[in-house]
């Protein structure tokens, strides 16, 4: 939503008035509408609240997002939610993960993860270069493609698997290293064991 920049502040709240009248309002032109009074009005949300009968918590989320992911980096194939799960990013960042979640037909849960253990494995990972020939690649693709990834996310979740311990192990565990079952360690040891009469 564009307003004008010299609305008053009844305007404004008229036009909260008539996003209620059309049913459902689109939560962008909530956000964005928000966003304009809070910058023009210094008692903009006391009106926001009173206008659209939200709370305050779910009027801040809404202008947070329209803030935060800016109209050039919105995709309108996404759901308000897609893009809330991304305006915590850089630009860059948000138009990358929403084209992603758009390419592959994620749901909001599965971009989330997606941007979460992005996040859990640190700004700079390390690169790892492997010579690869082009019909495996290709297959890998296809792969990663049918999963609904990206080739390097789908690389590391088949690497992570392969590398976690089996279940049952003290590594699996959490035990931090390996030990003997039980019935292999030495009883008493140091000890002679008892002789029979």
């Amino acid at each position: 939503m564009s307003l004008r920049g010299d609305l008053d502040l009844d305007e404004w709240v008229r036009i909260a008035l008539r996003m209620n009248r059309m049913g459902r309002p689109s939560l962008w032109w909530l956000g964005d509408w928000l966003n304009y009074g809070k910058e023009r009005f210094p008692n903009g949300y006391k009106h926001a609240l009173e206008a659209v009968c939200l709370d305050y918590q779910t009027l801040r989320n809404y202008a947070w997002v329209a803030g935060s992911v800016r109209p050039a980096q919105r995709n309108p194939r996404l759901s308000f939610q897609h893009h809330a799960e991304v305006a915590a990013l850089p630009a860059a960042e948000q138009e990358k993960w929403l084209a992603r979640a758009e390419r592959y037909g994620w749901s909001r849960n599965r971009l989330r993860a997606a941007v979460k253990r992005h996040g859990a494995a640190g700004a700079a990972p390390a690169r790892v270069r492997l010579p690869v020939d082009d019909d495996r690649l290709s297959q890998w693709r296809a792969a990663a493609t049918h999963q609904g990834r990206e080739l390097d996310e789908w690389i590391i979740s088949i690497l992570d698997a392969a590398a976690r311990p089996p279940a049952g192990t003290a590594e699996a565990v959490g035990c931090g290293r390996a030990s003997r079952p039980r019935s292999a360690r030495p009883r008493d040891a140091g000890r002679r064991p008892a002789r029979s009469a």
